[in-house]
């Protein structure tokens, strides 16, 4: 697998930092970002 084949999902330390005041539970930012992860594949599937 290439690099290019590779994304980093890794947040930076300053998001996090914000993270802890927003009402923001962990189990949504991983549904989000999986729900983006499907809705960008079926977009560019043929891509």
């Amino acid at each position: 697998m290439s690099s290019k084949d590779k994304v980093s999902i890794r947040p930076q330390v300053t998001m996090l930092s914000v993270l802890k005041y927003l009402e923001y539970e962990t189990w949504f930012a991983l549904a989000e970002f999986i729900d983006n992860a499907i809705a960008s594949y079926l977009e560019n599937e043929k891509a």
